[in-house]
């Protein structure tokens, strides 16, 4: 996978693996896609996987991975927990609603961003 490519994690806005197997590189892809780039170098050098993000459950903990502002740190431990849910979803139907809610608050995080 080169970097920055997208296709083997995230397609239209949805992630393509589970969660607990995405590799260090491929949350920085998660980032990105979150518009968390900023935070990837951090990530990436605290060695941050997928089964690290399993874990997380508290901002404290998405503070100490180096996600240093609060409110972005806020925001990424909510989407890790969607992230999560999908991993114990049962069935299809579950997992696109997540999916479907994750890319309605991209859509938001992307429309603040332009008029702010």
């Amino acid at each position: 996978m080169s970097a920055g490519d997208t296709s083997e994690v995230m397609l239209n806005g949805k992630l393509v693996k589970p969660l607990s197997e995405l590799s260090v590189d491929e949350v920085g892809i998660v980032l990105e896609a979150l518009k968390l780039g900023k935070y990837k170098e951090a990530l990436l050098s605290n060695e941050i996987d997928g089964k690290c993000l399993m874990e997380c459950s508290t901002v404290d903990e998405v503070i100490e991975m180096g996600i240093s502002l609060s409110v972005k740190a806020k925001y990424f431990l909510k989407e890790i927990k969607k992230l999560q849910q999908l991993m114990k979803a049962d069935d299809e139907t579950e997992m696109d609603d997540i999916n479907t809610e994750m890319q309605m608050n991209m859509v938001t995080t992307h429309t603040v961003e332009l008029f702010a």
